[in-house]
């Protein structure tokens, strides 16, 4: 048996006492076995397993700086290890150029709450830093990921506003042109909203409006009103008397409604205040 050989018998057999003196909660003989592993000369993407199981038991900031440093350079083990801590540390502690790698991290692994985490407060905790743009940007589609579509647009608008010539606008103007497209073809989908909804949009409108037209607008809604109201006694009749009865009411109803439609639309026009005019009446 050769010195490597050696090496990795002593090493696994090193792992699996630690794991089984962790079954038995026995953490200070699985931190005896697991510490000479887990110095500055055996690093996590070597001894990952080693970091693995020592880290839960002893979160110390050395560790966490070598974990974190593997993570950067692309290594996934090493960033499994360490996201239960990158999504709730501050990230104020961290060096500002270790989130940018980080946030690319997490993003490529769907860890969108790491995404969020690690990009609040950037610009407060590193002003005119030059990954501000590309931190906040990464910050906006883990909005989006996690259904704060109106929260990453507004992010996404306010970048493109202080910062139309980075290099990054590009990605942001495609991203914001995509939630335009998503929004157009969510409300094209939509129902159609009920009736109580429309009539008061209606009338919240004629604020904007003149009172002669304004006027005729109340009146076509409430006869609009008054023929759904009919219509629907009408279909849930059960009784042919009834419904011949309902239907001659909403005839008469319709016609009262049309003579009053002339009328109001004949009315002279009056002047209203601007504190009038802003109220749906």
């Amino acid at each position: 048996m050769n010195t490597t050989d050696s090496h990795d018998t002593t090493y696994g057999r090193a792992l699996a006492y630690a794991a089984d003196a962790i079954r038995r909660s026995d953490n200070g003989a699985a931190i005896t076995l697991l510490t000479p592993y887990t110095d500055a000369a055996h690093d996590p993407v070597t001894y990952h397993s080693a970091y693995r199981l020592l880290y839960p038991l002893v979160p110390n900031d050395t560790l966490r700086d070598r974990l974190i440093a593997a993570a950067i350079q692309g290594d996934n083990n090493s960033y499994t290890i360490i996201a239960d801590t990158l999504a709730t540390l501050d990230p104020a502690i961290l060096p500002a150029d270790n989130i940018l790698p980080l946030v690319r991290q997490a993003y490529s692994r769907r860890d969108y709450r790491c995404v969020l985490n690690l990009t609040r407060r950037f610009a407060i905790h590193h002003p005119n830093h030059p990954h501000i743009v590309d931190n906040y940007h990464f910050a906006a589609l883990a909005m989006d990921k996690t259904g704060k579509s109106e929260d990453a647009l507004l992010l996404l608008q306010k970048l493109r506003t202080h910062y139309p010539e980075h290099t990054c606008l590009t990605d942001i103007m495609q991203t914001i042109a995509h939630h335009s497209r998503q929004r157009s073809h969510e409300q094209h989908n939509t129902n159609t909203p009920p009736a109580t909804s429309y009539v008061l949009e209606r009338i919240h409108s004629l604020r904007r409006r003149t009172p002669k037209k304004a006027k005729a607008t109340i009146c076509r809604l409430v006869l609009n009103l008054r023929s759904q109201f009919f219509q629907s006694r009408l279909f849930f009749s059960n009784q042919e008397k009834l419904r011949s009865t309902t239907h001659r009411f909403g005839n008469t109803a319709k016609r009262c409604n049309s003579f009053r439609l002339t009328i109001s639309t004949s009315a002279p026009i009056n002047s209203c205040t601007d504190k009038a005019n802003a109220l749906p009446v």
